[in-house]
């Protein structure tokens, strides 16, 4: 959102819980284009919203690739079932934010799969400025992403434990 901005678009984002929620994303916002991250709407749902914003154009983006989609195998079938309705309607599409996965789709399963890479804002200049760590105060580390065996939260664990036994 931030990097498109700095391009000069509009752009707004909004969490949701539940597939319904969209329409009220849509009815506040009125875009052109509304990106879904992730595969995790309920499909008849999802097209019923499809079918109610005809001028309104839907892409359920995945941002995992095909080895980390292994643990959520209703994914795999959900993209594949909006792919093929794609075929159809018009207002509808799969993404991916990698060249791999698309052309795994594309290959495996025909159809159209858009690839829309990740966008990243390089000039950070609140990165200018890094305090220096001093020994006995807290040091926070994170681990984001989900809770899957992919995603490496364990190591990042041992990795804090580590650094906190050396500091």
């Amino acid at each position: 959102v931030t990097t498109l901005r700095k391009a000069g678009f509009t752009v707004n984002h909004a969490a949701v819980w539940q597939t319904t929620e969209i329409t009220n994303v849509v009815n506040a916002y009125k875009p052109d284009l509304v990106i879904v991250e992730a595969p995790w709407v309920n499909l008849a749902e999802f097209l019923q919203i499809v079918a109610d914003n005809p001028t309104v154009h839907f892409t359920v983006r995945c941002h995992s690739n095909i080895n980390f989609l292994q643990v959520e195998p209703d994914a795999i079938t959900l993209l594949r079932e909006i792919q093929l309705y794609s075929e159809s309607i018009s207002n509808l599409s799969v993404s991916t934010n990698s060249e791999s996965l698309r052309d795994f789709l594309v290959t495996s399963y025909g159809g159209e799969a858009v690839y829309l890479p990740n966008l990243y804002r390089y000039a950070r200049p609140n990165l200018a400025v890094r305090p220096t760590f001093v020994k006995g105060t807290t040091l926070r580390i994170a681990s984001w992403g989900a809770t899957r065996l992919q995603k490496n939260h364990t190591v990042a664990a041992a990795a804090a434990l580590m650094t906190a036994k050396e500091l």
